[in-house]
């Protein structure tokens, strides 16, 4: 079984958790560690022969463009994380169609190559912003990674609430898909397991078994999310962040790269593009 794995391309104080203390604004004037985090990503991943996909923030391709070119050049898919790492539902059709097509545009720019693939800020599509979906399909992508299903969710139409890739939308002549992230059910709560804070918080035992039986009982893909950031124990958090959104940041970081090691040797992965054309004949 082919699983998918993907990165989520932003400095660590580009973060949503991070938003109401550090405005865009003040970014240029914050030390840029993402060159070293995500060479440092790229590495590993040569060491297993592993592709990912890489969803890019526009700020940050902007400001390193040749990074994007070596991430496309060792052979990862490439997709769009918006410019400025706004949640959609906090913004307007017309800004939220600006950003992506701002970065769709400079990204296909840098590495002469079509993006298929987009990733919402903080996985923000849900029940109030629905209209990105038909944004996304008019301006040319195929697949949606937006959708993370944990808890009890509320805030998505029941339609979405669902663990593998499904048809987002589909008009007479276009498809949307959608690759949510991986969560594992249990009676009628929806675990988050694959990414983020909840992957640097549990045991990688725990793990490894939730997606052995994803694999191998219920036969399906899962896919994982990282950030560069998270395998970053030298980074600086300003002194304006306040002492429980910083432990929220750091916390687990320790962890992440055994894990990110360790699950590289435990299964098998490539970028979402890949999953969806060879597990469920997505054409691109």
């Amino acid at each position: 079984m082919i699983n998918a794995l993907s990165f989520d391309v932003e400095e660590y104080f580009c973060v949503s958790n991070f938003e109401e203390f550090i405005k865009p604004q003040d970014w240029s004037n914050l030390e840029s560690r993402i060159e070293y985090q995500t060479y440092k990503v790229l590495d590993i991943l040569s060491t297993f022969n592993a592709k990912a996909t890489f969803f890019i923030l526009g700020w940050v391709a902007s400001r390193h463009p040749n990074l994007i070119k070596e991430i496309c050049k060792r052979g990862h898919e490439i997709g769009v994380h918006t410019w400025w790492h706004r949640r959609i539902f906090t913004q307007s059709r017309e800004e939220f169609r600006k950003e992506l097509k701002d970065t769709k545009s400079l990204l296909e720019d840098i590495i002469g190559q079509k993006i298929w693939g987009f990733r919402a800020p903080s996985f923000s599509l849900n029940k109030n912003c629905l209209w990105a979906v038909d944004i996304l399909m008019e301006e040319g992508f195929k697949y949606d990674s937006s959708i993370f299903v944990k808890f009890l969710p509320k805030n998505l139409p029941s339609e979405f609430i669902k663990l593998t890739p499904f048809i987002l939308k589909k008009t007479s002549s276009k498809v949307l898909w959608e690759f949510p992230l991986t969560t594992f059910k249990v009676g009628n709560i929806f675990l988050p397991i694959s990414g983020g804070g909840y992957l640097r918080i549990l045991p990688y035992r725990l793990i490894k078994t939730l997606f052995k039986d994803i694999n191998s009982i219920k036969k399906n893909p899962f896919l994982v999310y990282l950030h560069p950031w998270e395998i970053d124990v030298f980074q600086k958090i300003p002194p304006s962040i306040p002492y429980l959104k910083r432990k929220r940041h750091l916390i687990g970081i320790k962890s992440i790269e055994y894990k990110l090691i360790s699950l590289l040797r435990d299964f098998k992965f490539a970028s979402i593009k890949e999953v969806l054309e060879k597990e469920y004949a997505v054409k691109f």
